[in-house]
């Protein structure tokens, strides 16, 4: 419970952002200031205020009738604004006139952004290649013992920490479909199978179906609710020379939110979920079947103009289903986390992330060391994202993302004490349905 008020507090902290370069003020005191006003226009959509943001691009209009570019940028806060279809016929407009190629292609552009707006159906398809280097493929213990003085035991032919490259792959499918003329009322849905495989051990090697649908209401004050249901199919490697090594799992979730979404682009909302886990692939999988309640909050919020602040924290109470087996799996576990997206320049994205989580389970008694099992562990992680087209221009429409991690766990039960390094390559593009 310690994290989840660590957590809070750092939430409450993030609404300090830094002050803007232009106020509303000085803007609309020199409405005839084309350049004071698009920077305010600027600020307030990176703020994500789109009124303010439409009134300064406005004024800009207004001191310079021909600016082209500022056009551009009003009919893009107008689609942000589900508006599009008032600026439609000045854009086909554009498109006639004799300018650069590049304000033609810009136009075209936002025509077809106004198209799929007013489409009831939205969604796109991810597909995503990548390759990467674990330093502890098998997560063997830290010491290299399971309880006690007990060696820890593996599947392999020398029980000790093994290396491995891991390749993934995932094809994933969104969409979303509005029932209601305004749009406050829309159904959602997400379907996908992902891969990956670890060329010398076995703990990598699964593939992963999943679905899920989503009712979701949006009021105008930026009030909304979700409900959602969801299922997920893990199949991994069962066997291995004979012994059990992993079961499959089938997990079935449903989940409730309720969130707003402010005026400065901040969102903050709590989740309720319940799931169950169902094992198979051998004899006493079942044993393991549980059912788990959580609860989270959540929040984003922007950072001045180029980056972002994702914070959430969460509570998880899991038992089993044989009450059996309840030392075994029954246990509360608390966690938080922190995403730093920061935009380092156009096509360029950097990730900063930090994790940490607590398990207390509540009779798992230690062999040997006694004691009630307690886990800890933490992850830090960085990412660098890339568009394509800063390679060659043929590449646009991919994305090229390099990773690196570090998990740290510790628990009294030694077995489940390990360090983790990874490092990954992600090529990825997404298309437009």
């Amino acid at each position: 419970m310690k994290n989840i008020l660590k957590t809070l507090a750092l939430m409450a902290l993030i609404t300090a952002l830094p002050a803007l370069a232009v106020t509303k003020q000085e803007a609309e005191s020199d409405p005839s200031n084309p350049e004071l006003n698009r920077t305010y226009a600027i600020e307030m959509l990176a703020k994500g205020d789109l009124s303010e943001a439409l009134s300064g691009i406005e004024r800009t209009i207004i001191a310079a009738p021909t600016d082209i570019p500022a056009r551009f940028f009003r009919a893009k806060v107008l689609v942000l604004l589900g508006r599009g279809d008032e600026v439609k016929d000045e854009l086909e407009f554009i498109t006639t006139l004799k300018l650069a190629p590049g304000d033609i292609d810009e136009a075209k552009k936002l025509l077809a952004e106004i198209e799929k707006a007013q489409r009831s159906f939205s969604g796109s398809v991810t597909v995503q290649l990548g390759v990467g280097y674990n330093d502890n493929a098998n997560g063997y213990s830290k010491t290299g013992l399971s309880h006690g003085t007990t060696p820890m035991t593996t599947v392999y032919s020398v029980d000790k920490k093994h290396a491995d490259t891991i390749t993934n792959g995932a094809v994933i499918f969104s969409g979303q479909s509005t029932l209601n003329e305004s749009k406050s009322l829309a159904l959602k849905y997400v379907a996908g199978k992902t891969i990956s495989n670890g060329a010398d051990t076995h703990e990598k090697d699964m593939g992963v179906t999943l679905g899920n649908i989503a009712l979701r209401y949006t009021s105008k004050s930026g009030l909304y609710t979700e409900g959602k249901v969801g299922i997920t199919d893990v199949d991994r490697t069962n066997k291995v020379d004979g012994a059990d090594f992993a079961s499959d799992i089938s997990t079935t979730k449903y989940s409730l939110e309720f969130g707003k979404t402010f005026a400065g682009g901040t969102k903050v909302s709590y989740h309720l979920s319940d799931s169950s886990d169902e094992n198979s692939g051998y004899d006493t999988a079942k044993r393991a079947d549980t059912s788990s309640t959580q609860h989270d909050l959540r929040l984003s919020a922007p950072l001045g103009q180029s980056a972002l602040l994702s914070a959430s924290a969460y509570v998880k109470d899991t038992e089993a289903d044989d009450r059996t087996y309840k030392d075994n799996y029954d246990k509360e576990t608390t966690g938080y986390g922190l995403n730093v997206y920061h935009f380092l320049a156009p096509g360029h994205l950097m990730i900063y992330g930090y994790s940490s989580s607590s398990t207390d389970f509540d009779s798992y008694t230690v062999p040997t060391d006694g004691g009630i099992r307690s886990d800890e562990s933490t992850t830090l992680s960085l990412k660098y994202r890339i568009d394509g087209d800063k390679f060659f221009s043929g590449a646009k429409d991919w994305k090229l993302t390099f990773g690196a991690s570090q998990r740290d766990s510790d628990s009294n039960y030694k077995r489940s004490a390990s360090e983790v390094n990874t490092f990954d390559m992600t090529l990825s593009r997404v298309y437009d349905l």
